[in-house]
């Protein structure tokens, strides 16, 4: 991008910031992500309480190619436009925001930042020494942009910034979040209802996410968390902020449904049972994902009388030696005795199954469709692993794959193969697994008593329709 884009160290409460979720690829079709924003939100509130004009764009649930992008942007108008190559969920190739900046210098000259970012993105550093972008924000970004945004770069964390006068201001330190001051989600400039999650894991509608803690202190190799939050970083909110949080989702937008996004729910076993005892009086019911380790009788039958219906567990592998070499610290044994309570309180059950990790064969494929089975959650969900950052062990046992399939279900990563395994062998293993699985008359018959409304015929018939078009690319 030219040298005479302007940069703006002081921007001014009329000012407009942008932020923009890039293309999913550089010919996309519309996708329906299946998890709501919520970080570009979380950030679109902290310069909405700093008085900004602020506005949105994702040009994933749009079908926006790059150069559609930066039409968008241009349009718009910014002083700012903030880049989240990252959003939860949603690990996109910079390749994208690399493509649509291009597209825009032409067009419109404004001030670039990224946020959000991994410190392990290489070419996040190139962009930023190149000139391309004016800032560059890494882990939790609230409060760096913060200080940004009040001309104050000088005292912000993790960040790379370029000042007007060219000066190149750079801090490695770790940003820190005062949790009890971070504003709710800006959902009023999304098109929050035209997310729609995965349809095992909500019951009713409205629902919109929120998050009761960030990062996860388990160091499992092949989760995409520790790209922005390293496992030291772990922190929880404080009971009564999020409680506000949920109060004002249910008089604002009508939410009568929470999913938390934590990476991992319930690790502070004490603030769990707070935050449920007072979720307990909300007319709100809620879903989350957690580990079978963190969860007994007591804490479960908590959780169920405060409206939790559905909490997904992460499985990973039917071979317990595949399992240790993640480095996850789970074991079957814990698997097995929580699915049973969770069945036994009425709680649903989601088990989340990786195909493809490092050490898989077609042996090890079997084992993990066998050990669902006689697991039997209420759901299962199977994936092929994705690779987000350079492992060398896995390097060492596979390949990656640097192609980027699209869909709701999977918006990120590259494909990895283990040198025992090929593509089209794992695509089959996935398919068979799901056959196996969700074409049992029991399991059938099970799913079907379920349904007692016309909401939950039409829920299940969007979720068929999400699995069919996931698989459709197999």
């Amino acid at each position: 991008m030219s040298s005479d884009r302007p940069i703006l160290t002081h921007i001014g409460k009329h000012k407009r910031i942008l932020f923009v979720l890039p293309p999913c690829d550089l010919f996309p079709k519309p996708v329906n992500p299946s998890h709501h924003p919520i970080m570009t939100a979380t950030l679109a509130g902290v310069a909405i309480d700093l008085g900004f004009t602020v506005g949105a764009l994702d040009a994933t649930l749009n079908g926006l190619n790059p150069k559609q992008t930066a039409q968008h942007i241009a349009q718009w108008r910014p002083d700012w436009v903030w880049f989240i190559p990252y959003e939860y969920r949603r690990e996109l190739p910079l390749l994208t925001t690399q493509a649509t900046l291009r597209f825009l210098e032409p067009l419109f000259k404004t001030c670039v930042g990224l946020a959000n970012c991994p410190r392990q993105e290489k070419d996040l550093k190139t962009l930023f020494e190149n000139g391309d972008v004016d800032a560059v924000i890494y882990d939790d970004s609230e409060t760096t942009l913060a200080k940004i945004l009040c001309d104050q770069p000088q005292d912000a964390d993790g960040m790379c910034f370029r000042t007007s006068s060219g000066e190149i201001i750079q801090s490695e330190r770790h940003p820190t979040i005062d949790w009890a001051s971070l504003p709710v989600p800006a959902w009023k400039i999304f098109e929050h209802q035209r997310y729609y999650p995965s349809a095992h894991r909500y019951k009713n509608k409205p629902i919109l996410p929120i998050m009761a803690s960030r990062s996860c202190p388990y160091g499992c190799d092949f989760c995409p968390q520790s790209l922005f939050n390293p496992s030291q970083k772990h922190a929880t909110r404080p009971v009564e902020a999020l409680i506000q949080e949920v109060e004002t989702l249910i008089e604002d937008y009508g939410v009568v449904e929470l999913e938390f996004y934590d990476p991992t729910f319930g690790i502070k076993r004490d603030e769990t049972v707070a935050l449920c005892r007072k979720l307990a009086h909300l007319p709100v019911t809620w879903s989350c994902y957690t580990r079978c380790d963190l969860m007994d009788d007591a804490l479960l039958r908590e959780m169920a009388a405060a409206g939790c219906h559905t909490i997904l567990f992460g499985v990973e592998s039917g071979n317990e030696q595949i399992l240790e070499r993640t480095q996850k610290e789970l074991s079957h044994a814990d698997v097995l005795r929580t699915v049973k309570i969770c069945r036994n309180l009425g709680i649903q059950t989601i088990a989340s199954f990786i195909l493809g990790l490092p050490g898989e064969t077609a042996e090890t494929l079997r084992e993990s469709i066998a050990f669902s089975l006689r697991l039997n959650p209420t759901y299962a969900q199977y994936h092929l692993l994705r690779s987000f950052f350079e492992h060398d062990s896995w390097a060492e046992v596979g390949h990656i794959e640097r192609n980027w399939n699209v869909s709701s279900a999977s918006v990120n990563g590259y494909a990895y193969i283990p040198k025992d395994l090929t593509t089209r062998a794992l695509q089959l293993g996935m398919l068979r697994a799901y056959g196996a699985f969700y074409l049992r008359p029991s399991k059938v018959k099970e799913l079907l008593s379920d349904l007692k409304t016309p909401a939950d015929w039409k829920r299940i018939g969007l979720g068929i329709k999400q699995v069919s078009q996931h698989l459709k690319q197999l």
